[in-house]
């Protein structure tokens, strides 16, 4: 128990810190844009690298992880999709894909993998990096393309939209970095100790940082605009959507890291990139905004209580954090 008060009090006033830091201007409302670029362009990277890189191979094929989460996601998905469209029959499928994704997926990169980190060490992080590449490679292409479909009735610009978003998975700092540190390790070449100093060094502050960014990022005002459909949303995304990942797990069964991993995965709040394209092709914004503080608000109780019942299942997941 103590183990486990040491991480999640320290995570929640790293969170409440950034959020106090932008509400009495302590910092320019512009901060949190420029940790997450950092975090995901400087210091993830530089964790998932090294970790992939130091880590035998048969310890990041995961398949049977990498088939649950894959399901575990698609059946939220498409729920949602069904739900949305029966709902709003008059929005593009652009609209209900754009908000099943906010609900059935969450913001692993920046705040499963931290806490994955913390508790599970190098096998949490490997879990983790899965997730977010099986996200990026297969859901965000899949989004991405029905959008455009609703948004753009010409087939061939469709499909040209198509690949430039197949073309951007590669470039995608966190997909480049795993498969980077896939490619050095299985090449079974230790890594120098100045480049492994360095990167963990770097790789060290994304934890604080992704926490830090996460609470200050939290704006309260589109809640209260969109309070009916946020609470529905809010309560699947938070309680079912883990709830149908525990299920898998276990009809899968998978090892004690897996579920917890796979569950802590679906339980951390909306993504933002969710926000980046309601923005971008103007589907509601502020209501994707208000999903994404209200989950992140709710995260801190519901991921919280996730950690301290698998502490008490298992207390061997949080050696890495003893240790």
């Amino acid at each position: 128990m103590e183990i486990v008060l040491n991480i999640l009090i320290p995570m929640f006033l790293i969170m409440l810190t950034g959020f106090l830091c932008i509400h009495f201007n302590v910092l320019h409302q512009e901060t949190p844009h420029f940790l997450i670029n950092f975090i995901f362009n400087v210091a993830a990277p530089a964790l998932i690298f090294i970790g992939m890189a130091t880590a035998p191979l048969s310890q990041i094929f995961h398949w049977d992880f990498i088939f649950a989460t894959i399901i575990s996601i698609a059946i939220c998905l498409f729920t949602w999709i069904f739900f949305i469209k029966k709902l709003y029959p008059k929005k593009s499928i652009g609209f209900a894909v754009l908000i099943a994704y906010s609900v059935s997926l969450g913001n692993s990169a920046f705040i499963g993998l931290p806490i994955l980190v913390l508790v599970a060490g190098s096998k949490g992080m490997i879990l983790a990096v899965v997730s977010s590449v099986i996200v990026v490679s297969i859901f965000m292409p899949f989004v991405t393309y029905f959008i455009d479909k609703s948004m753009n009735k010409n087939f061939e610009k469709i499909e040209y939209g198509a690949l430039k978003n197949i073309l951007k998975i590669f470039k995608n700092p966190i997909v480049m970095a795993g498969f980077l540190g896939i490619l050095y390790s299985a090449t079974n070449l230790p890594v120098p100790a100045i480049a492994k100093s360095y990167f963990t060094i770097l790789g060290s502050a994304l934890a604080p940082v992704a926490l830090f960014a996460v609470g200050a990022g939290i704006m309260w005002s589109n809640i209260k605009d969109y309070w009916k459909i946020l609470s529905v949303m809010s309560f699947f995304k938070m309680i079912i959507c883990p709830a149908i990942a525990y299920l898998v797990a276990v009809l899968l069964n998978l090892s004690n890291l897996e579920t917890f991993a796979l569950v802590l995965i679906a339980a951390v709040p909306s993504p933002k990139t969710a926000y980046i394209l309601a923005e971008e092709y103007n589907f509601e914004p502020e209501l994707m905004a208000g999903h994404i503080a209200l989950t992140t608000v709710i995260g801190v109780v519901t991921i919280f209580g996730l950690i301290l019942f698998a502490s008490s299942v298992d207390p061997t997941l949080f050696k890495a954090f003893a240790g």
